[in-house]
């Protein structure tokens, strides 16, 4: 929705999805050997939540690998409005 808010983003990230589809292309570009795999979406009135892990390098090209926990709110029009996110690893 035009006012998304993702609760996990920098605190200078403005409002909105072009403020975080920008920051995610960043991200992706600066690291070009992640791989994600999604292991669960479930989805149940208004909420979905998303579990999956971030493979990749870290910053001594070192393999390394994360697991995060998503949980999305989406409006009546089901354009996502809020997100939240827990990362292990």
């Amino acid at each position: 929705s035009p006012t998304y808010l993702d609760h996990d983003a920098p605190a200078s990230l403005p409002r909105g999805p072009q403020a975080t589809l920008d920051y995610m292309e960043t991200f992706l570009k600066n690291n070009p050997n992640l791989s994600i795999t999604i292991q669960d979406i479930i989805v149940q009135d208004s909420k979905a939540a998303v579990r999956l892990n971030f493979a990749g390098l870290d910053e001594f090209d070192e393999p390394a690998e994360k697991s995060a926990n998503i949980i999305l709110h989406l409006n009546d029009e089901n354009q996502f409005t809020e997100r939240w996110s827990c990362y292990e690893g």
